[in-house]
């Protein structure tokens, strides 16, 4: 019985002290290769609902690099609106590259969270 008792507490304990990961409104992800052949590179953003901001980037052809920061509540109330409005949520879920590509492939991905649901924009040789 207080074996069972020593369990319950410690994962009460663990309950009260865990942490949940902080909700995102929006992760972007570009995958860049080229001009020169061999060269490529990715950067990801990401900005939290409490106005967390994230970019990280990396490749071959420069050095890893990071940073974060947080957005004030004003900008991040416009943010949020924008993301809301029905111009972002016309979106088509994926834009084919509008040019032939020759020697640079840049395929850009967000992810725009909102209310449960979320929204996936693909862009192809952007």
């Amino acid at each position: 019985m207080r074996f069972q008792f020593l369990v319950l507490i410690c994962l009460s304990s663990l309950f009260v002290f865990a942490k949940g990961a902080p909700q995102t409104i929006l992760v972007s992800h570009n995958e860049i290769k080229g001009p020169v052949v061999g060269k490529s590179h990715t950067e990801d953003l990401t900005i939290f609902a409490d106005g967390s901001v994230t970019y990280k980037e990396a490749g071959n052809d420069r050095k890893e690099a990071s940073f974060t920061t947080k957005l004030t509540p004003q900008k991040l109330q416009r943010l949020n609106l924008l993301l809301q409005g029905k111009e972002v949520r016309a979106i088509p879920s994926e834009i084919p590259s509008q040019i032939p590509t020759i020697d640079y492939d840049w395929e850009k991905k967000m992810e725009i969270h909102r209310n449960g649901s979320q929204q996936t924009v693909v862009i192809r040789s952007f």
